[in-house]
Formats: structure tokens, sequence, C-alpha cells
């Protein structure tokens, strides 16, 4: 009787076990996600990173340097530096083979290397390592990318400036680095310039006048576009500077001459 009752126990703790979806269970114990992955660095490679990489700087991650190194040992962990990297270098080496060291320290060469922890279970290590800071940074921005493609909720790792606002609200900011003339842009007839003019002298006033001109049309090249037109406005307004710059330097010519 007894032994059928822990049949019995056994088959219903089966039976509910099959209904888990395997992917929660996986989840639970190595996939990666903001809460329970860091990126570790030293603080040039820090610098460099977040000031030129737009896709790095942007990352919600925490971002830690050795000193915190014993902490976060039961986290995933991504490195970023290679085996000769300051203050990681240590690290680096004792999780990468000596042909991947070797590897890594020829010019030009760049990797991302995946290993399972040794510090805690279910976890894993993460290396991105180039013979350079530049390739290092390249290795980070490709073996970052290709672990969000397979993780869920990926806005979750970036930091966002604004989560959501309103058209109006995000017109005002906007406005704030804007250059709105205060004069009318003029109509696109008198933008046109006749480039086989011929003229056998030309007066002060009329060279202040073209330099004006001229510049009035640098100040508003790109004011009031309408982006539906938009490939259509640029092409005419790029042979408009061409013809610009062909102008300034006709009337510095005749500036000189005039001084002389």
């Amino acid at each position: 009787m007894i032994e059928m009752k822990r049949v019995i126990s056994l088959s219903i703790f089966i039976l509910l076990l099959s209904f888990v979806p395997l992917s929660v269970l996986a989840e639970t114990s190595s996939e990666l996600t903001p809460e329970n992955t860091v990126i570790l660095s030293n603080e040039t490679d820090k610098s460099f990173c977040q000031d030129f990489s737009a896709y790095l700087e942007k990352l919600s991650i925490n971002w830690l340097t050795v000193g915190e190194f014993e902490r976060i040992k039961d986290k995933n962990i991504l490195i970023l530096g290679g085996p000769d990297a300051k203050d990681v270098g240590e690290i680096v080496i004792d999780l990468l083979t000596w042909k991947e060291v070797n590897y890594i320290r020829k010019d030009g060469n760049y990797s991302i290397f995946k290993k399972d922890s040794p510090w805690t279970d279910n976890k894993v290590v993460y290396i991105f390592a180039g013979s350079d800071r530049v390739l290092t940074k390249r290795a980070a921005e490709e073996g970052i990318r290709s672990i969000l493609e397979k993780v869920k909720n990926r806005e979750k790792w970036f930091d966002y400036s604004f989560s959501s606002c309103s058209l109006g609200k995000a017109q005002k900011y906007i406005g704030k680095f804007q250059f709105v003339p205060d004069d009318e842009e003029l109509p696109e007839d008198e933008l046109s310039i006749e480039l086989n003019a011929k003229t056998d002298q030309i007066s002060k006033q009329e060279a202040r006048e073209d330099v004006e001109y001229l510049f009035y049309l640098l100040s508003h090249g790109y004011s009031g576009m309408d982006i539906s037109k938009l490939k259509e406005i640029l092409i005419k307004r790029e042979k408009i500077y061409c013809q610009s710059w062909i102008l300034i330097l006709i009337l510095l010519f005749l500036l000189n001459i005039f001084q002389s």
C-alpha cells in the first residue's frame, strides 16, 4: 500500500513537471539578463568604449572594474580586454588557451570567446579582445550584438534618454538645438546662380551685396525642408552649394582687385 502511494506521488510529480516549459527552466539558470550580467574592464578601456561607441555607451548593465571583481563572480561576466590589458589581463590569461592568447597578440586580430564560468555554476564568461584598443571595442560591439540577438526584452539592455513623450515635448526639446533664421527664405527662383555671367567691372556696393547674398545662402542652406521631398531638395541644395563656393572664389578675386 505504501509502495503504491509512492508510485502515485512520483507519477503526479512527473506529470506536473511536464507542464513546466523547458524555456522557463533555462531562463532561470542560464539566460543572460541585465540583472545577472555585468561588464568588467579597466578604466581606460571603459572610458574609450563609452566615448567612441554610441552603442556601448547606451548599455544599461553595470560596467565595473577589477576592484569589484570578487563580488560579481556569481554573475555572467562580459570581460572587455585582452591578455595584455591592464588589470583584466591576468583574469583573461587564466581563461584562454595559449593558442587563443597568441592569436589575440597578433596585430590586426580580434575575437569573441565564450567560456563556462569557473567561479559559479550555470553562468558564462564572454571575452571581447583585440590586439589594440580599437579592435577590442569592435569585438565588444559585435559580441554584445550577437548576445542580444538571443535574449528576450532586448530594450532593457539599453538606457534611452526618452522612454516616451508627446510630439510637442519632443519638438520643444529638439528646438533647443535648432537654428531658426529670423527672416524668410528666398524663393527658389532667386537661389540660382549664373556661372557663365561676364562683366567688365563690378562696384564695391555690388560686391558687398553679393557677399551678403552668399552668406544668406549658407545660413539658410537646410532651413524649412519638407522631409517628404528631402532627396529632391538635397540634390538642389548640393548644386547651389557648389555654385556658392565658385562664387566665393570669384568674389575674393574681385575684392582683391579692388583693394589693390
